[in-house]
């Protein structure tokens, strides 16, 4: 009897709540009443959609306009002055700058078939070159977390027929191995026609061996051979092709849909699919597949700058491999006589007085890639070009440095950032950060442009403390924004 008194109470009482919505009268009150409990308000909730969209965090499609919008005149000032120097230096592909994960620029210039004229586009898939290393790395570290192989393991476990000494997984991981280049053997010594498997190139390493050019960590020496060799041993573990691997476990999660480990003869070549070029006299010619583009692991990955900018902000937040794996990945390396290496796990490590940049540069068959992320700012860079383009390093650079010059913009972002992914706001790093009036205003533009209450109250959250300097304009502001509080939807 009790149950049905308290559930036709809840019944009247969202009768009565549906008479107040239909005839416009405002009722947050009611929700702040403690005699609704959970489940009533649950209930409103569900049949409410004033109070959803009070309540709710602003959609992904309303972040991305809310950095854009910060971001205006940074974007502008890219367009400008970067792509006056791409056009200048002939660059074709695509230049991608991120923040927090949000594209805020991107542009596609050229072609992608220089003999059709076709245009690049956002689904054109890149050979990322040696950008492809951190993608192997990543795979390793995942069988790592899976207890299926350790980091340091002895080589001579998965291949011992290679005959190798003291090697093991990490060395391949920080190029420290002292292992000779395994090109030059498959060049002179393969025989096929078509191009051959890693498995293949391990067989034929089997009988052609493979120098050992020093004691492992003893020195740094860049080496393909150890990634071709780490690609290996994730196949042997799997029973799977890198491809394969990747794709089920990292490329369809993440909705990576123009992404694949490529080897050439075994892979189906894709319609975005891009050819690598180089400019001749008057005009560009297509590079040819080589027998070594059957090879992967050392390079071999295709993708588009959207995916490249997924991967990265997915692999530096947490979501491919946990936090102890990734602190692996991305910290400099030790010889055994204390010297450090400025390189993890498939991924170079660059320090200066802006912080720590993570990356990896590429160049094979007509492609130069670069793909860089500077922890300390999140911010990602991804440069990737098609047509033998010599000036990608500086490109980058003026890419960066002119995010830079408009730094202040990024103050305001911190707090918006931190606000839109509901995290805990330092109340006195706001009063720094937002502590010019531009600032603020563009804050009170932001929450009247996109006129959301959710956001609103946050912003009025974080601005009620001021009680400092220019005390009527904070006033005059946090007035302004109550006003998107009050309003009626």
């Amino acid at each position: 009897m009790l149950y049905v008194m308290i559930k036709n109470k809840r019944i009247i009482l969202l009768f009565v709540l549906l008479l107040f919505r239909l005839s416009g009268v405002q009722y947050d009150y009611v929700l702040k009443s403690s005699n609704i409990d959970g489940v009533v308000k649950d209930q409103i909730s569900l049949i409410d959609s004033v109070l959803v969209s009070q309540y709710e965090p602003l959609s992904s499609k309303q972040i991305n306009g809310i950095y854009k919008q910060v971001f205006k005149s940074t974007i502008n000032k890219i367009d400008s002055r970067v792509l006056s120097y791409a056009k200048k230096t002939g660059f074709n592909g695509t230049i991608l700058l991120a923040k927090d994960g949000v594209t805020i620029f991107k542009r596609n210039i050229g072609y992608s078939n220089f003999e059709n004229k076709l245009a690049i586009s956002d689904s054109s898939e890149f050979q990322l070159a040696s950008v492809s290393k951190q993608f192997t790395s990543v795979a390793i570290l995942l069988l790592a977390e899976e207890n299926k192989l350790d980091i340091d393991d002895d080589i001579n476990k998965y291949f011992p027929k290679l005959n190798l000494k003291d090697v093991h997984i990490k060395h391949l991981l920080n190029h420290t191995a002292g292992l000779s280049d395994y090109i030059p053997i498959v060049l002179n010594k393969w025989t096929e026609k078509y191009a051959p498997t890693n498995l293949e190139v391990i067989k034929l390493l089997e009988k052609n061996r493979l120098k050992q050019r020093f004691i492992p960590s003893t020195q740094f020496q860049y080496s393909n051979t150890g990634y071709f060799l780490l690609a290996s041993i994730v196949e042997k573990i799997t029973g799977m092709t890198l491809n394969n691997y990747l794709t089920e476990n990292v490329f369809i999660p993440l909705g990576m849909n123009h992404t694949k480990v490529y080897d050439s003869g075994h892979t189906e070549w894709g319609k975005e699919q891009l050819k690598g070029y180089r400019k001749n006299k008057y005009y560009y010619s297509a590079f040819n597949q080589s027998i070594i583009d059957g090879v992967v692991g050392d390079k071999g990955v295709y993708a588009s700058a959207d995916d490249l900018a997924k991967w990265t902000d997915a692999l530096f937040n947490g979501e491919i491999i946990n936090d102890e794996m990734l602190s692996k990945a991305i910290e400099k390396s030790h010889l055994d006589n204390g010297t450090s290496v400025r390189y993890g796990y498939g991924l170079r490590v660059f320090e200066d007085y802006n912080g720590t940049m993570i990356y990896h540069n590429g160049s094979w068959g007509g492609f130069r890639t670069t793909s860089r992320y500077y922890i300390d700012e999140s911010v990602s860079l991804i440069v990737l070009s098609n047509n033998s383009y010599t000036h990608l390093g500086e490109l980058a650079r003026r890419v960066k440095n002119t995010f830079d010059d408009n730094n202040g913009e990024s103050e305001l972002l911190c707090v918006v950032k931190n606000i839109l992914l509901k995290k805990k706001v330092d109340n006195s790093k706001i009063q720094i950060s937002i502590g010019k009036k531009n600032e603020m205003m563009d804050i009170v533009a932001l929450v009247k442009n996109y006129n959301h209450q959710w956001l609103a109250q946050e912003f009025q959250s974080s601005i009620s403390l001021y009680d400092n300097k220019d005390y009527e304009f904070y006033a005059l502001a946090d007035n302004t924004i109550s006003s998107v509080i009050n309003e009626k939807y």
